[in-house]
């Protein structure tokens, strides 16, 4: 993953959660400077109360927009986010996707295949529990700890990465299951190399937090 790490790319992400007969998309796109820690994303989450969200990265601190008051951003030290949804990275941070990535346990070889008609490598693997939760805040990780008690220790994980012919991540997909949940995350790394340019908020339209919930954010 450090090949990844040390450029930028285009980063489209779905996160899809099935239940109780239901399906829940969730899509997060944009490009992303991962070697500087700067980008830009939107967040679209079609039928939710709030369906859409912008973000911005930038020095360490990262602007959401609010919808109370109009026309103004969050702003929350990046270091300082946390998720509350399995397989959800914190304010939906590609650099936790990459981290998680890397930890991958049990890894074969799948072979050749492609991409979007890119020659990439396949490989499988599975998370621990401790990278599967990577990002979570305390709470939700102690309602999955009786989960995964009750589920006779485990929470049944699976990953693959398909490799580009230069060594890095094109696609990424890491899933879970609880008892009656499924989680899947699909996320695409496309245009390496580009420069992405960000524009912060001015100060005067920005509001200081510490914490942040929802779907949108994770």
């Amino acid at each position: 993953m450090a090949k990844a790490r040390a450029t930028s790319a285009r980063i489209e992400e779905t996160v899809v959660t099935r239940g109780a007969g239901k399906e829940f998309i969730l899509s997060v796109a944009g490009p992303f400077d991962l070697a500087a820690d700067r980008g830009k994303l939107s967040v679209d989450f079609p039928g939710g109360a709030v369906d859409h969200m912008d973000e911005i990265f930038n020095g360490g601190k990262v602007y959401l927009t609010r919808t109370v008051p109009k026309g103004h951003w969050a702003v929350i030290d990046r270091a300082e986010a946390r998720a509350h949804s399995l397989l959800r990275a914190p304010l939906n941070d590609p650099e936790l996707v990459l981290r998680q990535v890397a930890a991958i346990r049990g890894v074969s070889d799948q072979g050749t295949t492609t991409i979007d008609g890119r020659p990439a490598h396949l490989y499988r693997g599975t998370l621990d529990y401790r990278t599967l939760t990577l990002g979570l805040v305390d709470e939700h990780r102690e309602r999955l700890d009786a989960v995964r008690k009750a589920m006779g220790g485990g929470l049944p994980s699976s990953a693959r990465v398909w490799v580009d012919e230069e060594g890095r991540p094109a696609r990424v997909e890491l899933s879970a299951a609880l008892n009656t949940q499924t989680v899947t995350a699909t996320m695409d790394l496309t245009d390496f190399g580009k420069p992405v340019e960000v524009t912060v908020p001015d100060p005067s339209r920005t509001i200081p937090t510490d914490a942040v919930s929802g779907v949108l954010p994770g």
